[in-house]
């Protein structure tokens, strides 16, 4: 029998499965309408970032050329409820904008439903509600400043938070915890130099011996751990601190000793005023009190040109002087103005060239200084010029590597 010819009725048993199939495709309903993206999700980092909420669907939604000057969405639903008005981008992209004057509180949870009610121009729905939600800020550390009560090394410490959204001063007191904290590796411990240890015992025998004492409590705050004792302060330096619901200020009980490292934690429970939401971690902020006043070194000891500048270096290195002149900066109201500090997608930015401009007016006024303080011996003036500007130059450099960000450049100080 041949094989390449078929017999009829195979020939009629594949031509009705054939139309079978296409029959079934006719009647087969469309696939499902889905959500391809929306937002947004999670905590943002700005009220701005809750400015508009945005649902993608994977189908048109409405036909183009025929969208409505006013945009229903009776399926899509936030709670709390929030007014506002809907547009379309495109006949994919329903956005959410909420109503003129209202402003989104801080520390909310919002939760977005789309109903299975929702439906694309070709009569696909959604299997199921799609549900995302998104938190507004909860309450952040922005910045930390300091400093003594009475100017002295030996009075207690103020030290002022700054958070991005207003809370109750009692609150923060009740969520934050000051503790003192080790720093071994971070120290470079102060030595008497063998050559001039001689010539001191004969000038003074006791000052070895206080040279040690003086050492060992410095090593002591050094390796301090264990809480501090602190309350609300209530008189700081207004003019310099203007007092700001987002602002609270704290004093210790006792004087943190020099070289001792202060670590502000807020816990996990902090609210603000206007939202129930809390942060989802602990955050942290350490504070450098002042370097103990030691002697590290000096340019030249023996044989030394009476004609020539003789340097002194003192304890604290560059970097750290740099960070406590940025801890300034950065923690004065005014000056923060003059860096243009703005906080962005939870950053806090400032602007490079109000940085820049400021720290070459510093360098040029200590300069001034140097050379109009008439109770400074000429000798002493190139040195002091040249430490301010180090400081500077440390600054720029740290710049260079932060991304004009205000943390990363403390972190590349701290380095």
């Amino acid at each position: 029998m041949a094989t390449g010819i078929l017999k009829p009725w195979v020939v009629s048993l594949c031509l009705c499965l054939a139309f079978s199939s296409l029959a079934f495709a006719a009647d087969a309903p469309p696939a499902g309408l889905s959500v391809a993206k929306a937002g947004p999700t999670g905590e943002v980092s700005s009220l701005a970032s809750a400015n508009e909420v945005r649902v993608v669907f994977s189908d048109p939604m409405v036909a183009l050329g025929r969208i409505p000057e006013v945009v229903q969405a009776p399926y899509f639903k936030i709670v709390p409820p929030v007014p506002g008005s809907f547009r379309w981008s495109g006949t994919k992209v329903l956005i959410f904008t909420p109503a003129k004057g209202t402003t989104l509180p801080f520390g909310t949870k919002y939760s977005v439903t789309i109903d299975a009610a929702a439906a694309s121009v070709d009569g696909k729905k959604l299997a199921a509600p799609y549900v995302f939600s998104f938190t507004t800020p909860t309450v952040k550390l922005l910045n930390t400043d300091w400093y003594r009560q009475d100017g002295r090394y030996d009075s207690p410490a103020v030290i002022i938070l700054r958070f991005n959204q207003a809370v109750r001063p009692e609150d923060v007191a009740q969520h934050a915890l000051l503790e003192y904290s080790s720093h071994e590796k971070d120290f470079t411990e102060p030595t008497l130099p063998k050559e001039g240890l001689e010539k001191l015992k004969a000038l003074d025998p006791k000052a070895q011996e206080d040279f040690q004492a003086k050492l060992g409590k410095t090593l002591l705050a050094v390796k301090a751990k264990g809480p501090i004792e602190f309350s609300l302060a209530q008189d700081w330096r207004k003019k310099r601190y203007p007092p700001s619901p987002d602002m609270v200020v704290l004093i210790t009980k006792t004087a943190p000793p020099p070289d001792s490292w202060i670590k502000v934690r807020i816990d996990k429970g902090l609210k603000g005023l206007q939202g129930p939401e809390a942060p989802p971690k602990v955050q942290t902020y350490t504070i450098q009190a002042e370097p103990a006043f030691f002697v590290s070194g000096v340019r030249c000891t023996s044989g030394c040109d009476p004609e020539d500048t003789n340097f002194i270096t003192f304890h604290g290195s560059v970097k750290k002087r740099a960070y406590l002149l940025a801890e300034a900066l950065f923690g004065d109201a005014d000056v923060r103005q003059v860096l243009k500090v703005n906080e962005y997608q939870g950053a806090v930015y400032f602007n490079k060239e109000a940085f820049e401009s400021l720290l070459w007016h510093l360098a040029a006024v200590a300069a001034i200084d140097a050379t109009a303080d008439p109770a400074r011996p000429a000798g002493d003036v190139p040195g002091a010029i040249r430490s301010a500007f180090e400081v500077i130059q440390t600054l720029c450099k740290a710049e260079a590597q932060s991304g004009y960000q205000v943390e990363k450049l403390k972190t590349a100080l701290e380095a």
